[in-house]
């Protein structure tokens, strides 16, 4: 009996708005609309009492209800809780993100029939602790697995499509080394690729998981409100649903200083109002901090891919902040010449996603998908062990599997036990490139228990990493000169436990809204709810 055919579908999970993208029976990839008949979905959650609202809609009940509303949840991505507030709550990114990633199911369900295979994009500089949160997002949402991959790789992979390097005849066969400059609503990547016949390959990836388009949108909401404290002595800022409305015209004022020489933000607070008129050379000098920050992580990219300008034969734009014209201005001051907009900033890396799907059908022989380009991705951060200078005694971090390591891979080290007759050990994970482990991320913990009896002190003991292709990390331990090899778990310092993802799941399953997700709130996380949150 033939195999139903599986669509490959990319989600492009980003900070300001979600897209998806699939591949077509004639191999090409395409955009999938949602329910309003958009390509763009905003990435915003508004919680009323009873269920929620994903999108544009949740947005406009934004505008009456600020403190109801859920955005920006992926700057968050890796901490404990989101940073704004939800009706006085703090709630899990991965909770407010799997709403969203639960809204994009349920539109691709309605377009499409049978089964699927998805990817989401992440930031390529993401750590391993925040590509896990985007996986549980995933789980709580309803998807049976959602695969990763690096929102610059599938900027390239849109690239690759459209310069024809996927179709079946006729592919060009020039080696090209493209810059990706992925500037997106709240984080921000530069990576270097190398696309060939057959594969592309990662070469460089760095980036900041708190820059975006928002930083440059909070910026002309508070040059404006200080115009208007100015002018009235009253300060917009102090109340919230003012402020809501004012970074939503920030927002349009930066989209519209993108193809004008000034624009118009308006305020209206306490009977008073106020027209705040920027240019763009303002705007410029405002931000400009801000657009030094993306420059130095361009020239730390190049450095590190000891490549110079006369080798990057393209430089892409994606995300849709890399339109604003300081952007390309910046490029052009370190390159000397302009980037290119050969692909949609908007669209290329759901595209790119959906075409990483299919990459993996194809590797797992899955029918009508032929394996026409590899993919080679490289760890963003070096993963080490916590270990102890035998000669100095102080803790050091032991690099197992470097920075820019082509993934996946494994690695080991060999430990040895400290004590006679050692019942177990416990073995710190971390992420980062310095020797202290107090410069870099610690991941968490494995432990192996119950140890055999009668071990001598010093037994060796190794330690694998296997860092997966997804940028997901797996520990084993390997008792030498026995047949003993466990696969452990990682004990995390952060993140949702399984139980956690379970509780979560059932929430987003059945929609419900603030009353709900405020019960789980205080059984399963502790936190003591207000008892005024209802909305008026």
């Amino acid at each position: 009996m033939p195999q139903p055919h599986v669509q490959a579908i990319g989600i492009d999970l980003g900070t300001t708005n979600c897209a998806i993208a699939y591949v077509t029976p004639g191999g090409r990839t395409s955009l999938l609309e949602n329910e309003l008949g958009e390509a763009l979905t905003p990435s915003i959650v508004y919680f009323d009492d009873d269920h929620t609202i994903v999108g544009r809609e949740a947005g406009k009940a934004g505008l009456f209800h600020p403190d109801a509303v859920a955005w920006h949840a992926k700057r968050d991505v890796g901490s404990a809780y989101c940073e704004r507030e939800i009706r006085g709550q703090r709630v899990p990114p991965e909770v407010v993100q799997g709403f969203i990633l639960k809204h994009m199911r349920s539109n691709i369900e309605r377009a499409l029939n049978g089964p699927y295979r998805t990817v989401v994009t992440v930031p390529a500089f993401f750590d391993e602790a925040r590509r896990k949160s985007v996986q549980d997002s995933g789980k709580i949402a309803g998807f049976d697995h959602v695969a990763i991959v690096n929102e610059p790789t599938a900027a390239a992979l849109a690239f690759a499509e459209q310069a024809g390097y996927l179709n079946e005849e006729g592919s060009p066969q020039e080696k090209l080394n493209l810059l990706v400059y992925d500037l997106g609503g709240g984080t921000f990547d530069v990576t270097l690729i190398r696309l060939e016949p057959g594969q592309t390959t990662t070469l460089a990836t760095d980036g900041d998981v708190r820059l975006g388009g928002w930083d440059w949108d909070h910026r002309l909401a508070q040059y404006a409100a200080q115009k208007f404290e100015s002018r009235f002595r009253l300060d917009p800022r102090d109340d919230v649903m003012v402020m809501a409305r004012l970074l939503r015209l920030a927002e349009e004022a930066k989209q519209t200083l993108s193809v004008r020489r000034k624009a118009v933000i308006p305020i209206e607070y306490l009977e008073h109002s106020l027209e705040v008129t920027i240019t763009r050379e303002q705007f410029e000098i405002l931000t400009a901090d801000l657009t030094e920050r993306t420059a130095y992580t361009v020239k730390q990219v190049l450095e590190a891919s000891q490549l110079e300008w006369s080798d990057i034969d393209h430089i892409l734009m994606a995300g849709g902040s890399s339109r604003m014209p300081m952007a390309s201005d910046v490029l052009e001051k370190l390159s000397g010449r302009l980037p290119d907009f050969l692909i949609n900033p908007d669209e290329a890396i759901a595209r790119g996603a959906a075409i990483y799907a299919a990459f993996l059908l194809a590797e797992e022989g899955a029918p009508g998908y032929p394996l026409r380009l590899r993919v080679v991705d490289v760890s963003s951060h070096s993963l080490g062990i916590e270990g102890v200078d035998p000669v100095t005694g102080r803790k050091i971090n032991t690099v197992l599997i470097s920075r820019y390591t082509p993934l996946p891979c494994s690695a080991s080290h060999r430990f040895v036990t400290r004590s006679e007759n050692q019942k177990s050990i416990a073995i710190r994970v971390l992420e980062g490139e310095g020797e202290d482990p107090a410069s870099c991320v610690a991941v968490g913990r494995v432990v192996m228990r119950d140890l055999p009896k009668g071990l001598a002190k010093n037994h060796p003991i190794d330690v694998v990493y296997n860092y997966e292709r997804d940028g997901r990390l797996r520990v084993d331990l390997k008792l030498t000169d026995t047949d003993r090899a466990i696969r452990v778990v990682l004990q995390r310092d952060a993140g949702l436990s399984d139980g956690n993802v379970r509780d979560w799941t059932a929430v987003v399953a059945d929609d419900q809204g603030f009353d709900r997700l405020a019960t789980v709130l205080q059984s399963v996380l502790g936190v003591q709810i207000n008892a005024d949150t209802q909305l008026d």
